[in-house]
């Protein structure tokens, strides 16, 4: 026997310099970089797991995952002295004196506008949307009892009984 070979042929792939298989979604680095601008790297790590979110690996985030991408990826820590332009529907109804409720509502008929980066992660309601006329007008009738929406929202296309503030 002998003299037979056989010839066993691959497609090598190689990955473009600087990049390999373990390399975090872009979609990702995106998301932390916008949470970086109001959140601590636990929080945002809590944010990405919620959302089902893993590093490159698989594996669940925590805050060194979290602090290792920023540096990575030249993200810039929340400074205490910078602060953050927008607020969390919490931060909002405090600062309105409505419940979440009231605050959810008004997004959710584009009365205020809000950005949320993916499902499952804190809403951001810029600080300059509370002063709107509208937003004020709507907190007002609200926090007096009265059904706003109707009046508030012209094309509202909603049951008037089923939205009345008690």
């Amino acid at each position: 026997m002998g003299g037979r070979r056989s010839y066993f042929r691959y497609a090598h792939y190689k990955n473009k310099a600087g990049l390999n298989t373990n390399a975090t979604d872009k979609d990702i680095v995106e998301f932390v970089r916008e949470l970086a601008t109001g959140w601590r790297d636990p929080h945002i790590a809590s944010i990405l797991n919620r959302a089902g979110f893993r590093t490159g690996k698989g594996n669940c985030w925590n805050e060194n995952r979290v602090r290792h991408l920023r540096t990575e990826n030249g993200i810039p820590p929340l400074s205490k002295s910078t602060g953050r332009t927008w607020k969390t529907m919490s931060e909002t109804a405090n600062e309105l004196n409505v419940s979440v409720c009231v605050v959810r509502t008004m997004v959710k008929n584009k009365l205020l506008p809000a950005k949320q980066v993916v499902k499952n992660a804190p809403w951001m309601i810029e600080s300059k949307d509370l002063l709107r006329s509208e937003v004020q007008q709507y907190a007002k009738q609200a926090r007096a009892g009265k059904s706003a929406l109707v009046r508030t929202i012209p094309n509202a296309k909603l049951d008037y009984e089923r939205h009345r503030f008690r």
